[in-house]
C-alpha cells in the first residue's frame, strides 16, 4: 500500500523540476462549485487591469470614488467591467458606488456572464439584491445558455433562488443542452431546490433534451414530500 501511494505522489511532478512559484502579478478569487465541480470567480493579472478595475479588485473604495467618473463601464482584456470584479469580490459598497455612477449591469464577459451571473455563481447575495434593484436582466444567459436560476439550482443556493424567483425570473427557461432548472434539480437529487421550483409552479411536464419529462423522477425521489398551496 505504501508503494502504491508513493508512486501516486511522484506523478505530480518530475524529479529535478520543481513547480515554479506563482507569478506575483497573478491573483485569483474562486472556489469549487458545490455541485458541479466548476471554477468560479476570476483569475486576474493585476498588471493588465485598467486603473479602475485594479482599484475595485483591491477593494480600494477611496480610489474607486476618484476614478469612477472617467469610464465606469470600461472593459479589461477579458471583457470584464469593474462591476464584474466587484460582484466576484462581494464588495457591497463598491458595487453600490459603481451602480450609482450608472454602471451597466447587463454587459457580458468573455463567457457571456453578466455581473448578476457572477454574483450568483460566487454566492454574493447582497450583490445580487443590488443588481436586481438596478435593472439587471434576471433571465440573461451565458454562452452555455444558463441563467442565474440555472446557476443557483446547480449549487443549491436556495436563498438566492427565492430572490431570483421573487424578481420575476423564468424558472422554465432552458439552457443550450435543453435543460430547464427543474431538470437539473431532479437529475442531481436536490430535494429542497426541487420543492422551491414546484412551489413556484415549475412545469414538470416539460421535456428535456432527450424527450423525457420529470414527473416520474420527481415522484420517485427517495423521501421527497412536496407540499404547496395552489392559489
Amino acid at each position: 500500500m505504501k508503494k502504491f501511494f508513493g508512486k501516486l505522489g511522484k506523478k505530480k511532478g518530475e524529479p529535478g523540476r520543481p513547480t515554479p512559484p506563482p507569478s506575483p502579478n497573478l491573483s485569483n478569487l474562486g472556489a469549487i462549485g458545490a455541485a458541479g465541480g466548476f471554477y468560479v470567480g476570476y483569475e486576474v493579472r493585476e498588471k493588465d487591469l485598467p486603473k479602475l478595475h485594479k482599484a475595485v479588485w483591491n477593494d480600494d473604495l477611496v480610489k474607486v470614488k476618484s476614478l469612477v467618473k472617467k469610464d465606469v463601464n470600461g472593459l479589461d482584456k477579458e471583457n470584464r467591467t469593474p462591476l464584474h470584479l466587484a460582484c466576484v469580490k462581494g464588495n457591497k459598497p463598491v458595487v453600490q458606488e459603481l451602480l450609482e455612477w450608472h454602471a451597466k449591469p447587463n454587459i457580458g464577459d468573455n463567457e457571456g456572464k453578466t455581473p448578476l451571473l457572477k454574483a450568483v455563481e460566487c454566492k454574493k447575495e447582497d450583490c445580487v439584491m443590488l443588481l436586481l434593484q438596478h435593472t439587471a436582466d434576471v433571465d440573461t444567459r451565458d454562452r452555455l445558455g444558463d441563467t442565474a436560476v440555472h446557476v443557483a439550482v446547480k449549487n443549491s443556493f436556495t436563498n438566492i433562488l427565492r430572490l431570483l424567483i421573487k424578481s420575476g425570473a423564468d424558472i422554465n427557461i432552458r439552457n443550450k443542452n435543453g435543460f430547464a432548472p427543474l431538470h437539473l434539480a431532479v437529475k442531481n437529487k436536490k430535494d429542497e431546490v426541487t420543492k422551491i421550483l414546484l412551489q413556484n409552479r415549475a412545469d414538470f411536464d416539460v421535456m428535456d433534451a432527450d424527450g423525457r419529462t420529470q414527473e416520474f423522477e420527481i415522484l420517485s425521489i427517495t423521501g421527497l414530500v412536496i407540499k404547496f398551496d395552489l392559489p
